[in-house]
């Protein structure tokens, strides 16, 4: 017993030490966790145009924005926002497989830009973005507006401490169909001369939705809201009814959001339907509104 005895506080003891000499050789080291990387041993960056660009019949405008990719290895940026270089003297051209027009740059907006009534964009009409730079590289995309759904029923229902604002509508069947809804909550304010309704957004667990697997169902979106609101608050929804290139995007944007501080996050490229020397996203919707006084 004795010898058991001492054998197992020679081993705690043998422990003890060899956890302390592994604590005083990582305190000696700053850069235990991080070691430089040889940048040849690095994957080559490769320098590409980011596009973004999304059409509505409810847009005033067809706005494009271009800019130069960053790579996020070897260089100091935030991760968050980034860094961009805009670049302002590419060829942008918009079709509708009839017209088109170029888009000149707008150095205010940093966007190339024209109002629609120049160029109406029309539900069910596919159209063609062409991007030229100055450095020959060549960029091309498409989509097709879908057209609006219309909201069924707004619901509103009060809990212990929120509000919760259901939006409802009817899933066109026979078709592929994505969404994005959103819901405010108004505050009124009378200064005596003029009535202005301020609008607070109601948060969404989720905003994005797909039919499938619920073809020509009743759909339903819920959110919360814990601002103040009065007994004649107005409430506003709006159903964005997206295509698929706009909702594959988002989901993806959405997913490098929640996982963005998550180190062990599966990568993930985000979606991109531009072709050629490009990534990024040209997607389209159609929105309708419903507006109530609860």
């Amino acid at each position: 017993m004795n010898y058991i005895s001492k054998t197992k506080s020679l081993k705690r003891s043998y422990v003890g030490v060899l956890l302390l000499l592994i604590l005083s050789l990582t305190s000696c080291d700053e850069n235990f966790m991080t070691r430089d990387v040889d940048p040849n041993l690095l994957p080559e960056f490769e320098s590409k145009v980011a596009v973004f660009g999304v059409i509505s019949p409810q847009l005033p405008t067809i706005d494009i924005s271009l800019s130069s990719n960053v790579p996020i290895i070897g260089t100091q940026r935030d991760m968050h926002y980034g860094e961009k270089k805009v670049i302002t003297d590419a060829t942008v051209k918009i079709s509708d497989g009839i017209d088109e027009v170029i888009l000149p740059y707008d150095s205010d907006m940093l966007l190339y830009s024209i109002l629609q009534e120049s160029f109406p964009i029309v539900e069910g009409n596919t159209y063609t973005v062409n991007i030229t730079t100055q450095g020959g590289l060549q960029l091309t995309a498409k989509c097709t507006v879908p057209k609006a759904n219309p909201i069924a029923e707004m619901e509103l229902e009060q809990k212990a401490d929120f509000y919760s604002i259901r939006v409802i509508w009817n899933d066109k069947s026979g078709e592929e169909n994505y969404y994005r809804v959103g819901a405010w909550v108004g505050e009124l304010y009378d200064d005596g001369i003029t009535q202005t309704t301020y609008w607070n957004e109601s948060y969404f667990d989720q905003y994005l939705f797909s039919d499938t697997n619920r073809d020509g169902e009743m759909l339903r979106a819920q959110s919360e809201y814990y601002g103040y609101k009065e007994t004649n608050s107005p409430l506003k929804a709006k159903l964005l009814t997206v295509d698929r290139n706009y909702y594959l995007y988002h989901k993806d944007l959405e997913y490098y959001w929640e996982v963005d501080d998550n180190p062990f996050a599966e990568p993930k490229n985000i979606y991109t339907n531009i072709e050629g020397d490009g990534i990024g996203m040209f997607g389209a919707f159609s929105e309708t509104e419903l507006n109530s006084n609860n």
